[in-house]
Formats: C-alpha cells, sequence, structure tokens
C-alpha cells in the first residue's frame, strides 16, 4: 500500500495529536511531611514529567516440543522522572529531602537535635503519598488521569551550579510507587481549562505543514 501524505494529514486533522505540555501533576504529601510549600505550588512549578508505563515480567516455559515460551507472572511499575522549577529559596528541595527523611531517617537534618533513631528506616505507610498526572485534549478537556499509589520521592537529584550560565534551576526527581491506576473518565464531560505555557495553542495544521515538509522528499516505495 503505499504512503500518501494527504491521507496522513487528513487522520492527523481527524484525531488530533496529543501535545506533551498539556499536562498536570498533583502531589498528595505525607500526613507526617511536614511542608513551606504548598502542594499548589509544586504543581506549578512541575515542567516536565513521565507519564509511567509498565512491563510485564515472564518466565520461560519449556514445551515438549518446539521453542519455550515467554508465561507472564508478574508486572514491574517502572519509576518515573519530574522536574520541578526551584524557587529561590529553595523550599521544593528541602521540602523533598524531609520526605525522604520520614523514610531513612533525619540524619540529613543537623539542627534536629534529636540524636537517637537518626538513622533508623521509617514505617512505610509514614513515608508514601499519592501522584496524579492529568493529561489534556486542546482546547480544554481531561482525556488521561493517572493516579500513582504509595508514591515517595525515591532519588533527588543533584543540582548544577556553575558560573559560566544564567540558567534557572530545575531539580529532576526519580518517583518510586506501588502501582498506577487509571481513573474512570466515562462520566466526566466537563471542560478544565489548561495551565496557560509556551506552545499551547499551536493548531493542528501547523502540525502537519510541518510533518508534511519533513515527508516530502520521501520517495513512494510501495
Amino acid at each position: 500500500m503505499a504512503f500518501r501524505i494527504e491521507e496522513f494529514i487528513s487522520q492527523l486533522n481527524h484525531k488530533g495529536v496529543s501535545y506533551k505540555s498539556d499536562f498536570e501533576l498533583i502531589l498528595t504529601f505525607p500526613n507526617k511531611l511536614q511542608s513551606t510549600i504548598s502542594i499548589r505550588e509544586i504543581a506549578l512549578r512541575s515542567n516536565r514529567c513521565d507519564i509511567p508505563g509498565r512491563s510485564i515480567q515472564t518466565a520461560p516455559v519449556r514445551q515438549q516440543v518446539g521453542p519455550e515460551r515467554l508465561v507472564a507472572y508478574n508486572v514491574s511499575h517502572m519509576p518515573i522522572t519530574s522536574s520541578i522549577i526551584l524557587d529561590a529559596g529553595m523550599e521544593v528541595k528541602k521540602t523533598l529531602e524531609a520526605w525522604q527523611d520520614l523514610a531513612v531517617g533525619h540524619f540529613r537534618n543537623v539542627n534536629n537535635r534529636t540524636q537517637s533513631g537518626k538513622f533508623n528506616i521509617g514505617y512505610y505507610d509514614d513515608y508514601v503519598g499519592t501522584m496524579e498526572i492529568k493529561q489534556y485534549e486542546r482546547p480544554r478537556r481531561l482525556v488521561y488521569h493517572c493516579r500513582l499509589n504509595d508514591c515517595y520521592p525515591l532519588t533527588v537529584n543533584p543540582l548544577d551550579a556553575d558560573w559560566g550560565t544564567d540558567n534557572i534551576s530545575e531539580l529532576t526527581i526519580t518517583w518510586g510507587y506501588h502501582y498506577f491506576e487509571v481513573l474512570n473518565l466515562r462520566n466526566n464531560n466537563t471542560s478544565i481549562p489548561v495551565s496557560t505555557r509556551p506552545g499551547i495553542g499551536s493548531s493542528i495544521n501547523d502540525v502537519a505543514s510541518t510533518i508534511t515538509r519533513g515527508l516530502g522528499n520521501i520517495p513512494t516505495l510501495f
């Protein structure tokens, strides 16, 4: 079957495309976390995140005749990463490190006068929260909503300090979680506004035009 650019563009115009920028990240902190920054502020500063995936774990099963079959026995939910624009006082970083303290002890904080148990591992239920990720379809409709259960900051990555640049600092976090759920949207018919971010508002025709230019030199192979 020959590849037709017109048919491809028609399909894009019919069903559209998903934009990476049209998302929202919402955290729920553990009850024991004392934070100086609000959940809403973290949501507004989160400029990148992964939408979770999963991997089926398999084991080879030998057959009497023929090659082995790979049979599913479990599922693995891969950690995800997100990026947060840091505030001037670095309260976001301090909050996430305090969250980690609930899991591995308060030895990081030298201002804590309590020396006993500073390296003690915390109780699981005390350091897990939740994360919700929402993906929107333009102009204003929620199309995908997932929740990461028993979520916590697995890795708070190092920050670059550099005299040679005046770039804004962004903190990258790797999140561990137990599993994710996709929430039911069938009864959600409301229009939800998308945050105003660079890139939002481009028409599907602009996207199609860009793709067309890239494909214009491809010969017909079929």
